[in-house]
């Protein structure tokens, strides 16, 4: 009689994330799994007739605790993924799996994906910046 409202899914990987918005609090899975900070990318017209969106993944994490863990004041990443353009956020709920197993999830995207806040900084030395630490 009454259903629950059920997040949409992206796939990454042949994996079906659920999709919320970055803003706002979403309803994240018990436990942890794998998560992807996103940026919603402009797709065409015949795309988004058809429905289809795309995202490009800014960051890529494991967590045994999506609930402590997606907080933006307790993440390092979340104020630049904002800044990149971040609008949502991926939940790949992995209850019961070990932390080795997630990691291994994890770094498989991270690989195929190559999000741009897992990457190591670019070395640019300047006059103003002998350490040459730029994004």
């Amino acid at each position: 009689m009454f259903g629950f409202l059920k997040a949409p899914k992206a796939d990454w990987g042949g994996r079906a994330f659920d999709v919320h918005p970055a803003s706002g609090k979403p309803l994240l899975p018990l436990g942890g799994g794998i998560y992807i900070l996103a940026k919603e990318e402009l797709v065409g017209l015949a795309d988004h007739l058809a429905g289809q969106t795309r995202y490009s993944a800014l960051y890529i994490g494991e967590t045994g605790d999506f609930a402590d863990r997606l907080r933006p004041s307790r993440h390092e990443e979340w104020q630049r993924a904002v800044d990149f353009g971040m609008t949502h956020v991926h939940v790949l709920s992995m209850l019961g799996a070990t932390k080795a197993e997630r990691l291994a999830v994890e770094r498989e995207l991270r690989e195929r994906y190559r999000p741009t806040l897992n990457l190591p900084p670019l070395r640019v030395p300047t006059l103003g910046n002998p350490a040459g630490l730029c994004w």
